[in-house]
């Protein structure tokens, strides 16, 4: 089968190309290189308590719904704290603007970019992360090699951004440009007599993968609470997903 030359689409291209550069040109203030991740018990974790500016984080899951949406876009959300945008890249129009909401994160800073090809959503990545306006992006790309994420992260290098990748757990065993490559995963929790489900926080795994400073498969567990317990990425039908 002949490899695809397709390239993104000149409308993508066009107007992601506008609203990057209507960022980049925003002032912004003095960043910290260190960003929290929004979660005390994964910066305790975090060699300097936090992710480096510059850099990919890749969260990986066996399946989604497994709680990394929700920590991607909390340390998205400390990282545009300082300034700068946060671009969503979402290939599956699954991504749940209120959800993001919900996590403290502001719609006039979020800069949503829908893709319909794999094609698409890397190139969208790759210019989302060049872009000096643009403190994080999040993504879910789901079928990427090495190299696209070798191209990402000397992206994210040169513009100061943090790239962080939700990705499935087959990679585990992949090349790794990642600075952080973490697998979370959902902790089953026992209900006190009485509880409901919706009534107690969500307890999640997450085990060091790859990275300096930390022993590999040093695992750390904690609650979520109620508040911060929403997965931002869910299914919506399929009639509002042109939206």
């Amino acid at each position: 089968m002949a490899r695809s030359n397709r390239q993104p689409s000149e409308v993508l291209l066009a107007d992601l190309r506008a609203r990057l550069e209507a960022l980049a040109i925003r002032p912004g203030s003095a960043e910290p290189s260190i960003v929290r991740s929004g979660y005390q018990p994964l910066d305790a974790l975090l060699p300097g308590g936090g992710f480096r500016r510059g850099t990919l984080v890749e969260w990986l899951v066996e399946q989604p719904g497994a709680g990394a949406s929700t920590l991607a876009l909390g340390a998205a959300r400390e990282c545009c704290a300082a300034g700068g945008a946060l671009v969503v890249v979402d290939g599956t129009g699954e991504f749940h603007p209120p959800g993001a909401v919900a996590l403290g994160l502001s719609l006039e800073e979020l800069l949503l970019v829908r893709t319909a090809s794999p094609e698409d959503e890397h190139w969208a990545i790759d210019q989302a992360l060049r872009s000096p306006g643009v403190a994080a992006v999040v993504a879910w790309p789901e079928r990427c090699g090495p190299k696209a994420v070798r191209r990402w992260q000397l992206a994210a290098e040169r513009s100061g951004s943090l790239g962080l990748l939700v990705r499935p757990a087959r990679v585990r065993d992949e090349p790794c440009w990642a600075a952080v490559r973490l697998a979370v995963a959902t902790v089953p929790v026992v209900l006190p007599a009485g509880a409901t489900a919706s009534s107690v926080g969500r307890r999640l795994r997450v085990e060091w993968v790859r990275g300096s400073g930390v022993v590999v498969g040093k695992t750390i567990e904690w609650e979520l609470g109620h508040e911060t317990s929403a997965v931002p990425r869910l299914s919506v039908p399929r009639a509002s997903r042109r939206a």
